[in-house]
C-alpha cells in the first residue's frame, strides 16, 4: 500500500491510530489493538473525575480545575497548586489503583526522566509523588495548543517556518541526549506551542536512558505508528539510540511541510509495514520544497540509522545552513554547486569579493598610485580608503582562519608599508583592519605588532584623543592581553580609559566594552578582587545594553568558580548561553566558544559523559566556523584530550593532549601561556602512564618559558609545578619533588583564594609527599584541606572527594621514626591563606 498522498491532511479521526504501547503478538489480523494486553487495564478501567463535585475537584494540594488533556499514560488537569500559588498542569496515571506495577513504574520514569531536564523548549516538570492511591506528577502549564491542533487548521507550514521550528525543537532534543535521555516518542501532538508561538516537548512517556554506548536495547514495541522508527518496531532486534529520535524528528518536519504524516494507513499493521518497507513521497512534488530541504527530510527518514544524521544538533545545524541559504550536508555539492548557492544567497557580496579577488591578483600596489592622485580629492581619498577596507581586507570572516587569507595579510602589510610611508593617517586606518583581521584570526602576535604600529602613527597623524587613535588602542589593547603581554596592555588601558571616560562617559558602548575588556585582563593576570568589582560594575551600568550581558556574565561565572561558587557560575553561564544563543545562533563561534566554560564546568563537577559529547560537539562547530588551527579550535581538542584524561583514560588522552601542542606551539609559539596548558596535560598524561621521565623534560622547558617571560609568579603555574612534583613522587624521588610543590603551596597561598580549586590540588600533592616521607600526620592535614574544598565545590560524592578520603583512610596513625620534622609552610593554612576570599580562574 502506498503512503497517503502527503498534501491532504488526515482527518483527526485518522489520528485515531495514534499511540501504541503493545507487542506485536497482539495486533489482529484486522489491525486494532488489545490495549488490555499493553498497560495490564482496560479503556473502563480509568477513573472519571467529576470536576463538579468539590470533593472530586480536590486532590491533595492541587485543585483540579478542568481536564486539558490525554497524554500517553495519563489524563491531564489544569490545576492550581496552593502552597505555591501557581497553576500547573497535572499529570494523573489513568488507570489509576488498577494499574500494572509495570504500567506504573513507566508512567514514573517518564516523570524522573523529564525533570532531570532544564530547557526552555522543553515542558518543566515540578513535583512527582502519589496521592489517594493515584500516581501524578505535576509541571509547568503551557498555555496555548499543540502542533497537531495547529496543524489540523492551519494544514501545513510555510518550509522555513516549518525548518525553523524543526530547528527549535532539534536542539532541545540534542539537549536531552546529552544528558543520557531519548524522548523516543516525537510527533506534532507532544510538541506544545505557547502563545508566542514558542515551542516545547512534553510527554516523556517512552523515554529511555542511554548507556555508555549511546544506546539502549528495544524490548517493546513502543510508539506511535506514523512517526515510530523501523528500529522501534522491531522488539527482538532493534537498537535505540539518537537517531531513533532524529528519524521522530524527520516526520515532524515532513509533516509541517506536506501535511500529512510521511507513512499512515487505516490500521495500526498497515503503517508499521509502510514504517517498515515503504517509500517517503518526495515533498517537492506536492510543495514548494527546495531541493536542499527534502534531502535533509529523506537523511532523516533513512531506514538505517547509519545513514540519518548522527546527532540532532547535526540536523539542527543542517536546518540553519538551509535557512542562511548556504549548502547542506544532506546534499553533498561540487565547487561550481556551491559557488553558484552563494551567488544566489548574497550576490552583491560574491560580486565585492570577486572584484576584491581581481584587486589581489592586480596587487596592492596599485593602491598607492590611486592614493597619491586621490590625495587632490578628499572624497576621493575615501572612497580608495574605503575600497580596501570595506572590498578587499572585509573580505575575510573575522572569525575563519584561512591560510589564503593569512597571506594577502602578508603581502597587504607589505605593500601597506612601502606604499604608504608618507602617509600615516591612511596607513593607521589601512592597518587598523589588518590588525584586526590577524586578531579575529588568531594570529595575535602579528595582531599585535601591527596595531602597535597603528596606534603609533594614529597618534603622531591624528593626535591622541582622535577616535581613530582610540580605536587603535583599544584593539591593540585587546591583542596584547591575547598575546599575554599584560604589562603593556595595563599601560595602554591606563590611558585609553581616562580618554573615554572624559569624551563619551562611563556607560556609552565603547567605554563600557573597553572596561569589560580590562576586567578580563585583571582576571587573566590573577588581580581577581579588582576583575570581579569592575565586571559587576559594568554589568549593572550595561542593564540598557543586553547585546553586552552574554559575554559578562560568561566571565563573571568564570571568575564565581575561583572560590567554589559552582552553582552561582552555572546560573550566570546558563544566562550566557542563552542569550548569547538568542542573539547570535547556535552555530556562531562566540555562542560555541562559551560553550567551551560550561564544558569545563560539567567536566571540573564529574560530568565526564555529558562534558565530553559538549567539546565533541564544540570541537565540530569550530572547526566548520573558524578553521581546524584558530587557537579557539586548538582549546576545544585540547578538552578532548582533557576530558579523557580526568576519567582515568590516559592513553586515549595522550594523542589528543600532544595534537593540541603541536599546533599551539606552531601557531602561538612555544612561549605562550595556552601552549604551557598543553605542556602540562601531556606531561600529566605521562605520568598517569607511568612515563615520568618523558613528563619532567617538558615541563622543565614550560618552566623555563615561564621564567623567561616573567611568568613564574602567575596562578596558572601551580599545577605546572605540582605535574613536575607528581612526576618526582612517581619515581620515587620525594626530595626531588619537594621544592617544586613547596614553592607551588606558598604560590597558590598568596595568588589564590583559600578555598580556590588549585590550592586544593597542591595540598593533595603535598599530602602524597608528606606521606611519601612518612610525615602522616602533615600528610593528613594537607589532605584534609584537599578534602574541604573539593567538598565545598561539588559535594562528597565527587570522585576528588572520594579519592581524597580513601588516601587519608590509608594513612598510618603514628609517623615514620622519632625524628620527622615539623615545618611551619607544611602547616595546611596560615593568615595568608585566611585573606584570601576572592575569585579567580585560570583554566
Amino acid at each position: 500500500m502506498k503512503p497517503q498522498d502527503p498534501g491532504r491532511r488526515a482527518p483527526p479521526s485518522m489520528h485515531g491510530v495514534a499511540r501504541v504501547a503493545f507487542n506485536l503478538s497482539t495486533l489482529r489480523t484486522d489491525g486494532r489493538i488489545k490495549r488490555a494486553a499493553a498497560t495490564g487495564r482496560h479503556d473502563d478501567d480509568a477513573p472519571v473525575l467529576d470536576l463538579d463535585d468539590p470533593e472530586q475537584r480536590s486532590f491533595g494540594d492541587f485543585e483540579l480545575i478542568e481536564r486539558i488533556g490525554e497524554g500517553g499514560m495519563g489524563s491531564v488537569y489544569h490545576a492550581r497548586q496552593a502552597s505555591l500559588d501557581r497553576d500547573v498542569a497535572l499529570k494523573l496515571l489513568s488507570a489509576g489503583p488498577w494499574a500494572s506495577d509495570d504500567f506504573i513504574a513507566m508512567f514514573k520514569y517518564e516523570a524522573q526522566s523529564a525533570a532531570r531536564l532544564h530547557h526552555p523548549n522543553i515542558v518543566g516538570v515540578y513535583a512527582i509523588g502519589e496521592q489517594e492511591g493515584l500516581i501524578y506528577y505535576a509541571m509547568e502549564l503551557v498555555r496555548g495548543e499543540t502542533l497537531d491542533r495547529c496543524l489540523d487548521r492551519e494544514h501545513a507550514l510555510s518550509p522555513k517556518d516549518a525548518a525553523v521550528l524543526t530547528r527549535t525543537i532539534a536542539e532541545a532534543v540534542d539537549y536531552a541526549h546529552r544528558l543520557g535521555v531519548l524522548h523516543l516518542d516525537l510527533k506534532p501532538s507532544n510538541i506544545l506551542l505557547d502563545r508566542a508561538g514558542t515551542p516545547k516537548i512534553a510527554d516523556f512517556g517512552l523515554a529511555r536512558r542511554l548507556g555508555r554506548g549511546l544506546s539502549v536495547e528495544n524490548q517493546h514495541v513502543l510508539g506511535t505508528p506514523s512517526y515510530m522508527a523501523p528500529e522501534q518496531t522491531d522488539a527482538q532486534h532493534g537498537v535505540l539510540t539518537p537517531a531513533t529520535d532524529v528519524w521522530g524528528l524527520g516526520t515532524i518536519l515532513y509533516e509541517c511541510v506536506a501535511g500529512s504524516p510521511p507513512f499512515l494507513a487505516p490500521t495500526a499493521a498497515e503503517t508499521l509495514r509502510l514504517v517498515r518497507e515503504g517509500r517517503v513521497r518526495k515533498l517537492s512534488r506536492s510543495a514548494d520544497v527546495h531541493r536542499d530541504l527534502e534531502a535533509i527530510c529523506a537523511k532523516c527518514l533513512a531506514r538505517s540509522p547509519q545513514q540519518r544524521y548522527v546527532t540532532a544538533r547535526a540536523l539542527a545545524d543542517d536546518l540553519g545552513r538551509y535557512l542562511e541559504g548556504r549548502p547542506v550536508r544532506a546534499r553533498p555539492l561540487n565547487v561550481w554547486q556551491r559557488f553558484g548557492h552563494w551567488m544566489r544567497r548574497d550576490p552583491a557580496l560574491a560580486f565585492a569579493v570577486a572584484g576584491a579577488g581581481v584587486a589581489l591578483v592586480a596587487g596592492i600596489a596599485a593602491t598607492s598610485l590611486q592614493w597619491r592622485r586621490a590625495e587632490r580629492n578628499a572624497t576621493a581619498a575615501r572612497e580608495v580608503n574605503r575600497f580596501i577596507n570595506d572590498d578587499l581586507l572585509a573580505i575575510a570572516d573575522p572569525y575563519r582562519v584561512d591560510r589564503d587569507m593569512a597571506g594577502l595579510l602578508t603581502r597587504a602589510e607589505a605593500r601597506l608599508d612601502a606604499s604608504f610611508a608618507d602617509q600615516p593617517a591612511a596607513r593607521a586606518q589601512i592597518g587598523l583592519s589588518i590588525g584586526r583581521a590577524w586578531l579575529g584570526q588568531g594570529h595575535w602576535q602579528a595582531a599585535r605588532t601591527r596595531l602597535e604600529r597603528t596606534y603609533l602613527d594614529a597618534r603622531n597623524a591624528l593626535g591622541p584623543t582622535h577616535p581613530q587613535t582610540l580605536e587603535a588602542a583599544e584593539y591593540l589593547a585587546l591583542a596584547l592581553t591575547s598575546d599575554a603581554q599584560y604589562q603593556r596592555a595595563e599601560e595602554v588601558y591606563r590611558t585609553l580609559l581616562p580618554t573615554l571616560e572624559q569624551q563619551a562617559g562611563r556607560t556609552s558602548a565603547r567605554t563600557l566594552r573597553v572596561r569589560r575588556a580590562h576586567a578580563m585582563m585583571l582576571y587573566e593576570t590573577d588581580q581577581f578582587e579588582p576583575a570581579l568589582r569592575e565586571l559587576q560594575a559594568v554589568r549593572n551600568d550595561s542593564m540598557q545594553a543586553p547585546e553586552a550581558l552574554a559575554e559578562i556574565d560568561t566571565t563573571l561565572a568564570e571568575l564565581y568558580t575561583e572560590t567554589n561558587r559552582w552553582d552561582e557560575a552555572m546560573a550566570a553561564l546558563e544566562n550566557a548561553l542563552l542569550r548569547s544563543r538568542q542573539q547570535l545562533g547556535a552555530n556562531h563561534p562566540e555562542y560555541l566558544w562559551r560553550l567551551v566554560s560550561l564544558g569545563d564546568m560539567l567536566m571540573m563537577r564529574g560530568d565526564w559523559e555529558e562534558a565530553d559529547a559538549l567539546f565533541a560537539h564544540v570541537h565540530e562547530g569550530l572547526v566548520e566556523t573558524i578553521g581546524d588551527s584558530h587557537p579557539r579550535t586548538l582549546t576545544a581538542v585540547h578538552y578532548l584530550g582533557l576530558v579523557r584524561l580526568e576519567r582515568g583514560e590516559p592513553a586515549k588522552a595522550l594523542p589528543l593532549l600532544q595534537q593540541a601542542l603541536r599546533e599551539r606551539i606552531r601557531v602561538q609559539g612555544a612561549d605562550h601561556k595556552w601552549t604551557h596548558y598543553s605542556m602540562n596535560r601531556v606531561a600529566e598524561a605521562y605520568v598517569e602512564l607511568d612515563r615520568p621521565d618523558a613528563a619532567i623534560p617538558l615541563l622543565r622547558q614550560a618552566l623555563e618559558s615561564v621564567d623567561r617571560t616573567g611568568r613564574r609568579r602567575q596562578a596558572y603555574v601551580i599545577l605546572l609545578l605540582d605535574t613536575m612534583g607528581r612526576a618526582y613522587l612517581r619515581k620515587q624521588e620525594p626530595a626531588q619533588a619537594e621544592p617544586y610543590l613547596r614553592e607551588g603551596l606558598e604560590l597558590a597561598r598568596s595568588t589564590l583564594p583559600g578555598n580556590n580549586v588549585r590550592r586544593g590540588i597542591i595540598e593533595r600533592s603535598m599530602g602524597q609527599l608528606r606521606a611519601q616521607q612518612g610525615r602522616y600526620a602533615e600528610a593528613r592535614a594537607h589532605y584534609a584541606v584537599a578534602e574541604r574544598i573539593f567538598d565545598e565545590g561539588w559535594g562528597p560524592r565527587h570522585p576528588w572527594v572520594r579519592d581524597v578520603r580513601a588516601r587519608m583512610a590509608k594513612l598510618p596513625a603514628h609517623d615514620r621514626g622519632d625524628g620527622a620534622k615539623r615545618v611551619a609552610d607544611a602547616r595546611p593554612d596560615d593568615d595568608r591563606a585566611a585573606r584570601g576570599k576572592h575569585p579567580g580562574m585560570t583554566r
